[in-house]
């Protein structure tokens, strides 16, 4: 007894096979498992047919995100063809190009984010280098001003102990001067005391003659 049957005995019929006893449904795993996936490939591609006739008549947006990382991964596993999706209810075209239309839609915007993401991080790198070398102006002129400021006090130093100098020695040339006036002073008063003392002297003298010659 045959469990197989088949809708046309002619392979270019693409013949449909039917299963004649359900105990082998259950018993054969590997046609289980050939059910699921042709149920959630029937699933997958009926809603992507039906997203793409709506999308048609403008009541639907292209897939985004998990919806079309879904179909397009289910697309590249499972290969589908015109004469498979025959089958079920949609246009295999319009769902082809509707995949691919989401497929160049989501590789634009995410080379756009792409190229916005490498413009940010360019202009934040620009911002850094602008306020690092700012921040190595900044230092520079702070060090450049220390230093003036360095030697600004350094030269007032030197000019307040150039002044201090100048003033010791003046003060000691003072002193020298006035000692050496008490001096010269001193010297003019000897003089004078002697010439007062000399003078003195020869009047007394001529005095003392003057008697002498009247009394003798």
């Amino acid at each position: 007894r045959s469990f197989l049957l088949l809708s046309s005995e002619s392979p270019n019929n693409d013949p449909l096979v039917d299963i004649s006893h359900e105990s082998l449904i259950r018993q054969w795993g590997t046609l289980t498992s050939w059910v699921e996936v042709e149920a959630e490939s029937a699933r997958i591609y009926g809603r992507l047919a039906e997203t793409a006739g709506l999308h048609l008549v403008g009541k639907a947006g292209l897939y985004q995100d998990v919806d079309l990382e879904v179909a397009l991964d289910w697309w590249n596993e499972q290969k589908p063809t015109f004469a498979w999706a025959k089958r079920y209810p949609g246009d295999f075209v319009s769902a082809d190009g509707f995949l691919k239309e989401s497929k160049y839609f989501a590789e634009a915007k995410h080379e756009q984010s792409e190229k916005e993401r490498l413009e940010r991080e360019r202009l934040l790198a620009e911002k850094a280098e602008m306020a690092a070398k700012q921040a190595e102006q900044k230092h520079k002129t702070l060090r450049q001003t220390r230093v003036f400021a360095g030697v600004i006090l350094i030269l007032l130093l030197l000019v307040s102990f150039a002044a201090w100098i100048a003033k010791r020695n003046r003060q000691h040339a003072e002193r020298q001067s006035l000692t050496a006036n008490y001096n010269l002073a001193k010297v003019f008063e000897e003089k004078a005391v002697g010439e007062i003392d000399k003078t003195r002297n020869s009047q007394l003298e001529g005095s003392c003659r003057t008697a002498w010659a009247y009394a003798v």
